[in-house]
């Protein structure tokens, strides 16, 4: 795991192309339908017929992380909904699940390295760390706003300009 985050890390050609985001947020779950069907978990994406330009191996590595811990603390039978809309400077994107929250004293920490709440030996505290580095690669944000025993919503932004956006 290390050998594979230090050679991304070495990464310095971005590649950008445009995608369909709903297509690729498809194919993106798709590496992660087993454990969502094992956890009978229910996924829906509403993103209508949006074009993005975006490096699609940072953006991969983005949603996998988020989906990833979505997937952790998501209940048997829950529910994660991805949702896009745009306009006219601006691309967002909500990644919300119906998990058990984010304490309100985490919420700072939780894009630090190492941070984790999980048990040991069940997380490295890096994915959100991760995620918010390589979205500051591609100018894009990260928020998050969560409710004990109700779920997060991770929301991403995403500017056009350079040789991404819409």
């Amino acid at each position: 795991m290390v050998e594979n985050l230090l050679d991304f890390s070495r990464k310095k050609d971005q590649e950008f192309k445009e995608i369909n985001l709903y297509e690729t947020l498809n194919e993106i779950i798709s590496f992660e339908s087993k454990k969502i069907s094992e956890k009978n978990i229910k996924v829906t994406i509403n993103c209508n017929n949006i074009f993005f330009y975006i490096d699609l191996e940072i953006f991969t590595l983005v949603i996998l992380n988020l989906l990833s811990n979505a997937i952790d603390v998501v209940s048997e039978g829950g529910e994660i909904n991805i949702n896009c809309y745009l306009d006219d400077s601006y691309l967002y994107i909500d990644f919300a699940d119906t998990g058990k929250g984010i304490e309100p004293e985490h919420i700072e920490q939780i894009f630090n390295p190492f941070f984790t709440t999980k048990a040991t030996g069940k997380g490295t505290g890096l994915g959100l760390y991760i995620v918010y580095n390589q979205l500051q690669k591609i100018n894009g944000e990260i928020s998050v706003d969560s409710r004990v025993d109700e779920g997060t919503v991770f929301k991403l932004k995403f500017s056009k300009g350079g040789n991404y956006g819409f």
